[in-house]
């Protein structure tokens, strides 16, 4: 079955700004118009970035919701993988 949700989360010090995330939510807006795109401003704290995440993810369908992470966001990304049994891209 095919996403329907797509978290990003940045690395250290990046943001929704970067040019992996823009570079991603436009080649989705162009190809995939159908999935929510979601990559939220991480906070320094892992336990307040991991807490936006549960709170922003909370209502997603677990069998059509991925999760993708660069640098520290793909060690945030195991994190959710785990808690959620969603697939995972690391980079």
């Amino acid at each position: 079955m095919a996403a329907t949700h797509l978290l990003y989360l940045h690395g250290f010090r990046s943001s929704p700004k970067s040019f992996k995330a823009q570079r991603l939510q436009a080649w989705l807006a162009e190809h995939h118009r159908n999935v929510r795109w979601w990559c939220p401003q991480l906070p320094p704290s892992p336990r307040e970035a991991m807490a936006l995440v549960r709170e922003g993810t909370a209502g997603w369908p677990a069998a059509t919701s991925a999760v993708l992470g660069s640098s520290l966001g793909g060690f945030y990304a195991t994190v959710v993988a785990e808690a959620t049994g969603w697939p995972a891209v690391l980079m």
